[in-house]
């Protein structure tokens, strides 16, 4: 692999620098299987990419104000995962096609609450892998877009979901009187058992 496509360095601090200055350095994994030889550069570049993709994507769907933190996890999940089984990131070194417009395919993202996360997303992709499969990369976004869409309907169900059972149990009539007799009941009876007793 030319120097030209070594953009990501290891530094002497075990952090990750980008040559060309578009991400910040991202400390390294310290995993046993992160941590093992490297066969190739080509392997090294696809580890450090991925190591900064799952920095800025946490970076990224944390800013989602609407999610709890779970959730939020959850969905940098969803996409690094969907990425990562693309294979997207061992395509370093093709040639970027030129692009025919300016239109960015997120049209399906345009109509759900997590469009800003997607543009996001697709800008961090576009950056980080200009250097691979651009037909590839188009593939990855659409699927990431049917993907993030799908978890959020799936999220929005659950919380209606939710919200309809609380507010059932809310409204809920109250519970029907104790079939037990009450003090007054109690009584009552036993001035009649008194009565039958002295007659």
């Amino acid at each position: 692999m030319s120097d030209s496509f070594k953009r990501f360095v290891l530094n002497d601090d075990g952090n990750i620098i980008d040559r060309l200055n578009r991400f910040p350095c991202v400390p390294v994994c310290n995993c046993e299987t992160c941590q093992g030889p490297d066969r190739t550069e080509l392997h090294q570049q696809v580890y450090l990419r991925r190591c900064v993709l799952r920095t800025q994507l946490s970076v990224l769907s944390e800013k989602v104000e609407f999610l709890c933190e779970p959730e939020a996890h959850s969905l940098t999940d969803i996409v690094y995962w969907t990425i990562y089984v693309s294979k997207l990131d061992w395509t370093i070194g093709h040639l970027a096609v030129e692009e025919t417009d300016d239109q960015s395919p997120n049209a399906l993202a345009d109509r759900i609450s997590l469009s800003p996360f997607l543009i996001d997303v697709e800008h961090l992709l576009q950056d980080l892998y200009s250097d691979c499969d651009q037909d590839l990369l188009d593939d990855l976004l659409e699927s990431i877009q049917v993907m993030v869409c799908q978890w959020e309907r799936a999220r929005t169900a659950s919380s209606r979901s939710f919200l309809d059972r609380l507010s059932r149990r809310l409204n809920a009539p109250e519970s029907s009187p104790s079939l037990a007799p009450t003090t007054a009941d109690s009584a009552r009876s036993a001035d009649e058992n008194d009565h039958c007793e002295t007659a």
